[in-house]
């Protein structure tokens, strides 16, 4: 229990302290995940139970499908801008439509 709990705070440790680098944060979140599962894991043994298991492959499944979208995403945007730093994600200018009334 206490590796899950470890994961989990160096997880929440990593996103916070990182806010420059896109790719950090991800892999801090998938860490948090990967904490969570594997507490959820834990108590689903101790109490006897599957659903906790079956819950903590889905938790898993969903992670890699995210981490999927999200590095296929900075990928894109890396091409586009060429830097992955969260500055730059902040500082671009989305198309607005102006509409006339």
């Amino acid at each position: 229990m206490n590796l899950g709990f470890i994961l989990f705070l160096i997880g929440i440790y990593g996103f916070i302290l990182n806010r420059k680098n896109y790719l950090l944060t991800l892999i801090a979140l998938e860490i948090i995940l990967l904490g969570i599962t594997l507490l959820i894991a834990i108590f689903s043994i101790n109490l006897d139970d599957i659903l906790g298991q079956i819950f903590g492959l889905y938790i898993i499944a969903i992670a890699a499908c995210e981490a999927a979208i999200a590095l296929s995403i900075l990928v894109s945007f890396y091409k586009l801008r060429g830097t992955i730093n969260i500055d730059s994600i902040n500082n671009t200018k989305l198309i607005s439509i102006k509409t006339h009334y």
